[in-house]
C-alpha cells in the first residue's frame, strides 16, 4: 500500500529522532563515566579545587542540556538573552495503535491499526515586569498524520475537527501587586481548588480536555479560562476572590471516536452571551498551619454538562362507551 509523502516524512523524522536520541544517550553515558573516573583520580591523587569546580560545573551543564534534549525540551540557555524574558517549550511525538478490529460509528472505516501519530508543539513566554509585575503567554498546536495516512474521507467531520489538528491560545495573563498584601491576576489562567489528583470535588473552575479519557495526566487536562483573581493576605490567611468572565465548555469525545459510545451526536453547545448574568463567581479562604492546612471554597458556576432529554408518549385505546 502506498501512502505517499506524509508517510515518508514521518518515517524520516522518526529515524532522525531515534538516531539523535541514541547519540545523546551514548554521549551522556560516556560523559558520566568520565566524571566518575575523574572523581576517583582526584580522590586518590589529590586535586586543585578551582579546576575541579570548573569541571563539575561544565559536567552539570552538559547533563542538564542533554536531559533536556532527550526529553524533547526546546529550552536553551543564551548568555545574551534578556533577564526579563524566559522562553521555553517542548516538541513531542505521540502515537497509538488499536489492536482489535472494530468500527465506530457503524459503516465507517475499521479502526484497527494506526489511530494516532501526532506531532505536538508547546511554547511559553514568561516576562518579568518592573516592581513585581509579571506576565505569561503560551500556546499549543498539533497535527495528527494518522488521518491523512488512512484517508480523511473515511472519518466523520466531527472526528477531523476535534482530533486532526488544533491551534490554541493557552495561558495569557498579567499578575502583580496593587497595594501591600493585595495581588491581582487577570487573563486566561488555571486555578486549582483542592488537593486531590484525580477526583474533582472543588476543582471546578477550569473545564477539562477529556477527548481521550485516561490517556493524559490531569495536570495537562485543564483548559485555561479568562478570569480576574484577587488575593488578599491577612496574617496566615489568604482570601481569594474570583470572577470568571469566559463561559468555556470542556472537550469531550465526538461521534466516530473510539471513546464515544452513543449512537448519535451530542446536541450543539449554546454559549450564553457575555453579560453580568453569565459571569461565574468564586470565593476561597485558606491557611497553612504547622503540619496541617485548611481551606473553604464557594462558587457560583454555569452548568455546562451536555444531556439528552427524552419524551415518552403512551397511546391508550379508547374506552368502550
Amino acid at each position: 500500500m502506498k501512502f505517499g509523502a506524509p508517510v515518508k516524512i514521518i518515517g524520516m523524522l522518526a529515524v532522525l529522532l531515534l538516531i539523535f536520541s541514541t547519540t545523546q544517550a551514548m554521549a551522556l553515558a560516556s560523559k558520566l563515566d568520565d566524571i566518575a573516573d575523574d572523581d576517583l583520580d582526584l580522590v586518590l591523587d589529590g586535586f586543585e579545587l578551582k579546576g575541579a569546580e570548573n569541571e563539575i560545573d561544565r559536567s552539570i551543564d552538559f547533563i542538564e542540556n542533554s536531559s533536556d534534549l532527550l526529553g524533547g525540551e526546546l529550552t536553551q540557555r543564551h548568555d545574551n538573552a534578556p533577564e526579563w524574558l524566559r522562553i521555553g517549550g517542548s516538541l513531542a511525538v505521540a502515537s497509538a495503535v488499536s489492536l482489535c478490529s472494530h468500527e465506530a460509528p457503524p459503516d465507517q472505516i475499521d479502526l484497527q491499526g494506526l489511530s494516532k501519530f501526532r506531532t505536538e508543539l508547546d511554547l511559553t513566554a514568561d516576562v518579568e515586569i518592573k516592581e513585581g509585575w509579571r506576565a505569561r503567554l503560551s500556546g499549543q498546536t498539533y497535527y495528527d498524520w494518522a488521518y491523512a495516512v488512512r484517508g480523511r474521507q473515511n472519518f466523520t467531520d466531527q472526528m477531523l475537527e476535534a482530533y486532526e489538528n488544533e491551534l490554541e491560545l493557552g495561558e495569557a495573563w498579567l499578575q502583580g501587586s496593587l497595594v501591600a498584601g493585595l495581588d491581582v491576576k487577570f487573563g486566561r489562567q488555571i486555578v486549582v481548588w483542592g488537593k486531590s489528583d484525580n477526583i474533582r470535588v472543588t476543582d471546578v473552575l477550569n473545564p477539562l480536555d477529556n477527548r481521550e479519557p485516561g490517556m493524559t495526566d490531569i495536570e495537562d487536562l485543564r483548559l485555561p479560562t479568562t478570569m480576574t483573581r484577587l488575593d488578599y493576605i491577612l496574617g496566615n490567611w489568604i482570601i481569594t476572590g474570583l470572577v470568571v468572565h469566559e463561559i468555556r465548555f470542556g472537550k469531550f469525545p465526538v461521534y466516530g471516536s473510539d471513546y464515544y459510545s452513543a449512537s448519535r451526536c451530542l446536541p450543539a453547545e449554546v454559549t450564553p452571551p457575555f453579560g453580568l448574568e453569565s459571569q461565574e463567581y468564586g470565593l476561597a479562604l485558606s491557611s497553612n498551619f504547622n503540619g496541617w492546612d485548611m481551606a473553604l471554597y464557594g462558587a457560583y458556576i454555569y452548568d455546562d454538562d451536555s444531556l439528552y432529554r427524552y419524551s415518552i408518549y403512551l397511546t391508550l385505546p379508547p374506552l368502550a362507551g
